[in-house]
């Protein structure tokens, strides 16, 4: 299993932005699509996210680390490429 869940959909360039940036560092990851239909990719959306309104949504480890637009720091290096070291080696 990825240490690292992606919320995502299929029209979402920002989405498609992370997990490229995710595939470049070869750090592996889960896609969970909320367009798709599946209630349960809702179901868990919903409980992990507070019942976030915006994708990408970004779990590390099964938490919640949140978005790139509401995001904690970590969210934000994550996204710029600053977030590196440790967490990136580890989670190759």
């Amino acid at each position: 299993m990825s240490r690292v869940k992606v919320f995502s959909t299929g029209i979402c360039p920002i989405c498609d932005n992370v997990k490229n940036l995710l595939t470049k560092w070869g750090i592996s990851y889960e896609e969970a699509r909320l367009d798709t239909g599946d209630m349960n990719v809702r179901r868990e959306f919903t409980e992990k996210t507070n019942s976030a309104r915006m994708v990408p949504q970004i779990l590390i480890d099964g938490e919640w680390i949140g978005s790139v637009f509401s995001c904690p720091q970590d969210v934000r290096k994550l996204v710029s490429g600053e977030l590196t070291g440790d967490w990136v080696n580890e989670a190759m």
